[in-house]
């Protein structure tokens, strides 16, 4: 009977453990890098990232002083995990922001983005995100943060 009941609660959790699955951001490495600087240049921002390979792994780069922007790579690099903008100043961290957030979704709605981003910085909406697309972005100002920090992920979730 326990052998039994072991088998059954095994195969439930596989069951279940096998329904859920992970989204990732469907751009490379390779096409974020590269949309983050095509949107950077027509917005006439002067924050730009190296070429990044489309491959598996975390990839980082220094935009200015103060402001990192880290991507993982995954599924041989077809695919994205997260990006993460983290600011330790805040001159200049919007405008990494939007370029990121543009270079995942160029369709994004920058008005409703903006409106979110102004009230997360003023410390509205504590621990509320934006999903837009498919997308998912949350934007931590408080003192954890150690400054700005946006999240972008995918969402399985319909709008």
């Amino acid at each position: 009977m326990k052998r039994v009941f072991c088998v059954v609660v095994l195969m439930c959790a596989a069951i279940t453990a096998s329904a859920v699955e992970r989204v990732f951001i469907p751009l490379s490495p390779t096409e974020f890098s590269e949309g983050f600087n095509r949107a950077a240049r027509f917005y006439k921002l002067k924050y730009r990232l190296p070429f990044w390979p489309a491959k598996t792994g975390k990839f980082s780069a220094i935009i200015a002083p103060g402001i990192t922007v880290a991507v993982v790579g995954i599924d041989k690099g077809d695919a994205i995990d997260r990006i993460t903008i983290n600011c330790k100043v805040p001159d200049g961290c919007e405008q990494g922001i939007v370029a990121a957030a543009l270079a995942v979704d160029p369709n994004i709605d920058m008005k409703a983005f903006g409106t979110y981003m102004a009230q997360r910085l003023q410390g509205q909406m504590e621990g509320q995100s934006m999903q837009q697309n498919g997308i998912y972005y949350f934007v931590d100002a408080g003192k954890k943060a150690g400054g700005i920090e946006m999240i972008i992920e995918a969402n399985d979730e319909n709008d």
